[in-house]
């Protein structure tokens, strides 16, 4: 089949590369092939030349290698073999000392015998001593303690005084070797000595022994030289042994291993003109050293030697580069070197490369011949589709392709015509279906835009969120201060006006400084609604109820040319809250109302329910839920933007000066906020302004008839020799609240932090009751203080005092018998929490009996 494919292809030549997708199609594949064999030729021959190099040199490293194990072997042998030389040696020399021994013991012994003086009998032994020789010069001679030697073989030493007999080197001989063998003992010693006849002195070792019965050292010895001779001839066959090892090792093609010594001498070489002579004349022809003194400097670096040397088969042409690499053989003084040619190393990766490049090549026409007829089986169907496209594009829908192959390109020709039968049918439905989308996008258009600036509102409105209630933890920081201020200036000016209640000059300077106190105390109160930390009784109420009560209230101080209009859409609407500051919320929004009408209107205080799925209009989002909706409407200019911005700001005002004190609107604000309720300010279309409240909305439940209190009850608790615990951190405060506390009969102990006063509770039982701050330094705050101590004792009074509110703490016990006191607080105020803390003491018994 694939003759057959070729030879169609051949039949129409006259097609190849006729066409230009054909002859870029094949140039590109032509391109790809030869940057592809560039590429694998470039990055894959020098690779392998650097690898096959490689290996070729780690082979001749491992070589060398095994020849310097080797070495090593012998080397431990030969000093195996020096080593037992020495020994023999030494025992030889004791075995002359032991027959001196003998010897001298018979000497004087055959002397007694022949009745000689004791002179005459040393004389006789020293005399016979020196001719005693053994081995290559080997002899006996004997010194005393002071150095003198009495026998020895040389005239030149016999009866010397050798105490200050110095060696070569100008050391002391004698004196230190007598020394020795006196403290030592018997034993070996080396020094330099010369032999008999010679002047030079060579090394010497010696076998010494003090004999104190007759008060001298005998000794012998045998000189170094002597002992290596004997290792000589092992050390030769040791050099036999390695040359016959390595004259059969051959690195790459003609390289070679050799071996030298310290001295330069070649011990080992293939060449016989250079083995067993000096080399350190021979010359580096590149630098000029002595090749052997370079071959020194790299061994046992691991570096190689590349230098320039000849070849045997041209004699001094320095122009080959050689490798050496160098391995030291300790104890022996042996150089061990690798030698060959470097490129011999690289012959083999040469070789290699060329082979790959004669089969890179040869697949490379392959793949061309083969690139020339599949471009033209490719591009054909293709520049005939290109044909047929160019007369679609000028109109005519009715053509087809014409292809007509069982591949890619037929599948292509099919889908091609149906793609211009589709065209035609759809050509006519284009512009409707443009047309109607271009509609829908800009809806969607308009419909994004809505939904950025709403997007863009809630922003806003959650930053004016967060900067408010910044600014309400700041206001309500400094209420909290303030309000301590005033407890001491308030309680101080009311104990100094009941003091000189008869002096009436002091009493007009006073009462103003009381209403200024207490207008003071009104100011931080509205900073603490506004900051939500203001003490609350919220309650179940009839919202409706409570709006009838304010509007009736206010009404007469409203001018006749303001009218209230109300509207309930039911009166069965209840939430939980504090009436009483709802009822202040609603007084500060209809004098805002009147205010903004100065020529009089209609004030709308419209009530109503609403179920919230997802509301954003407030001044945060509004969790779902069901809440009661309490809009106050009225006719008057209506808020400016600044206004719209800044209304719930703390003294943020649009009155003249002197007209408002801007904390109205602030407050209301807080106690919203601070009763889970939302707020919303906003002008109405036809003029005016509308506040809208959101209050959660509570199940309806029939509210039991309120019962009248006693407004004219007197104080008629007795506190006489009560005692009382104070407990406040403040010392100025403690100070004003201890006299008022006196001032009531109370004996009064004091405390400055809740530790203190736990320990106090703990270590007296009869405590009357406790008036403590809640907020103090300790580990406790006072409700927790509160509960140790109605645990201790339940028939305690408790007064708790702050300048904030904080809400009950549901985990304590007994919270119901705390009375709550709000900073600053005048004595009246005082005795009349204290009045309540004995009924609602009272109360908690009676429930609990």
């Amino acid at each position: 089949m694939l003759k057959l494919f070729i030879s169609q292809r051949i039949s129409r030549k006259q097609v190849l590369l006729k066409y230009k997708l054909s002859r870029v199609f094949f140039s590109s594949i032509v391109t790809i092939l030869l940057v592809l064999f560039a590429v694998i030729y470039f990055y894959s021959v020098p690779l392998i030349n650097a690898k096959v190099y490689e290996t070729e040199r780690n082979s001749s490293r491992m070589v060398l290698n095994n020849v310097v194990d080797l070495a090593n072997k012998m080397k431990l042998s030969l000093a195996a073999y020096q080593r037992e030389a020495l020994d023999g040696h030494k025992r030889n020399m004791k075995s002359v000392i032991d027959l001196a021994e003998v010897y001298v013991a018979g000497s004087l012994a055959e002397s007694q015998l022949n009745q000689l003086t004791p002179q005459q009998a040393y004389t006789n032994l020293y005399e016979g001593l020196r001719s005693f020789t053994y081995g290559n010069g080997s002899y006996i001679w004997i010194a005393d303690q002071k150095s003198t030697i009495l026998s020895h073989p040389d005239p030149h030493f016999y009866g010397m005084d050798a105490s200050n007999l110095r060696d070569s080197n100008g050391e002391l001989v004698f004196p230190t070797v007598i020394l020795k063998a006196r403290s030592e003992g018997a034993g070996f010693y080396q020094y330099p000595w010369r032999r008999l006849g010679e002047s030079k002195d060579v090394e010497k070792i010696s076998y010494v022994k003090y004999f104190p019965e007759w008060d001298f050292f005998i000794g012998t010895g045998v000189y170094i030289d002597d002992v290596k001779q004997g290792t000589e001839s092992r050390r030769a066959e040791v050099i036999t042994d390695l040359r016959q090892s390595i004259e059969d090792i051959v690195i790459a093609e003609t390289g070679y291993l050799f071996i030298f010594d310290e001295q330069g001498n070649m011990l080992v070489h293939p060449n016989d003109n250079i083995e067993a002579t000096n080399a350190l004349l021979l010359k580096n022809p590149m630098t000029g050293q002595s090749i052997l003194q370079e071959l020194i400097d790299v061994a046992d670096t691991g570096n190689e030697l590349i230098y320039q040397w000849d070849r045997p088969t041209e004699p001094s042409n320095y122009i080959y580069e050689k490798l050496s690499l160098v391995r030291y053989i300790k104890g022996l003084g042996w150089y061990i070197c690798s030698s060959v040619y470097v490129d011999e190393l690289q012959s083999s990766g040469k070789l290699l490369s060329q082979r790959i490049m004669l089969i890179g090549l040869l697949a490379l026409f392959v793949a061309i011949i083969l690139a020339l007829l599949f471009s033209n089986w490719v591009t054909y169907p293709i520049t005939q589709l290109a044909a047929v496209a160019k007369k679609v594009s000028r109109g005519d829908l009715t053509l087809t392709s014409g292809i007509k192959r069982q591949d890619e390109f037929g599948v292509l020709g099919i889908a091609f015509d149906q793609m211009v039968t589709q065209l035609r049918d759809n050509i006519t439905n284009l512009d409707l279906t443009i047309a109607s989308r271009t509609e829908a996008l800009v809806k969607s258009n308009q419909q994004l835009q809505l939904s950025m600036l709403e997007s863009k509102r809630v922003q806003q409105q959650l930053m004016q969120a967060q900067r408010m209630n910044a600014v309400g933890q700041l206001a309500g920081g400094l209420a909290h201060d303030f309000n301590n201020i005033l407890t001491i200036i308030l309680g101080n000016l009311v104990a100094a006006e009941r003091r000189f209640s008869e002096n009436d000059i002091l009493l007009k300077k006073l009462e103003p400084a009381i209403r200024a106190s207490r207008r003071g105390s009104d100011i931080t109160n509205r900073l603490l609604a506004f900051s939500r930390r203001q003490p609350l009784q919220p309650c179940r109420i009839n919202i409706a109820d409570l709006i009838d009560g304010t509007v009736e209230l206010i009404k007469d101080s409203l001018p006749s040319t303001v009218v209230i209009d109300t509207y309930f859409s039911s009166r069965l609407l209840q939430a939980n809250v504090d009436p009483s500051q709802l009822e202040n919320c609603l007084i500060n929004l209809m004098l805002n109302a009147k205010d903004a009408m100065p020529e009089g209107g209609e004030i709308g205080i419209n009530l109503s329910c609403i179920d919230i799925e997802s509301g954003t209009n407030f001044d945060e989002p509004v969790v779902p839920g069901k809440y009661v909706l309490i809009d106050v409407i009225d006719r008057g200019c209506g808020f400016t933007v600044d206004a719209m911005h800044m209304a719930f700001e703390p003294f943020y005002t649009t009155k003249s000066s002197g007209q408002g004190s801007g904390l109205g609107l602030s407050m209301v604000f807080g106690f919203i906020k601070q009763s889970r309720g939302f707020i919303h300010l906003s002008n109405r279309t036809n003029g005016g302004a509308k506040i809208t409240l959101l209050l959660p909305l509570l199940a309806y439940k029939k509210l039991p008839k309120r019962e009248d209190k006693d407004d004219n009850s007197t104080n008629d608790s007795n506190f006489t020799d009560k005692l009382m615990l104070l407990v406040e951190d403040d010392f100025d405060v403690r100070a004003v609240v201890r006299e008022q506390l006196i001032s009531f009969g109370f004996n009064v102990i004091e405390a400055t932090d809740s530790d203190e006063a736990e320990q106090l509770i703990t270590a007296i039982p009869n405590l009357f009751g406790m008036l403590s701050d809640i907020s103090m330094p300790g580990s406790k705050t006072g409700f927790e203080l509160a509960d140790g101590l109605l645990r201790q004792a339940p028939a305690s009074k408790v007064i708790l005092m702050s300048g904030y509110v904080f809400e009950n703490d549901k985990r304590l016990n007994n919270v119901e018998s705390i009375v709550l006191l709000r900073k600053p607080f005048s004595a009246s105020e005082l005795r009349c929490a204290l009045d309540n803390a004995v009924k609602e003491s009272t109360n908690t018994i009676d429930k609990d009996a």
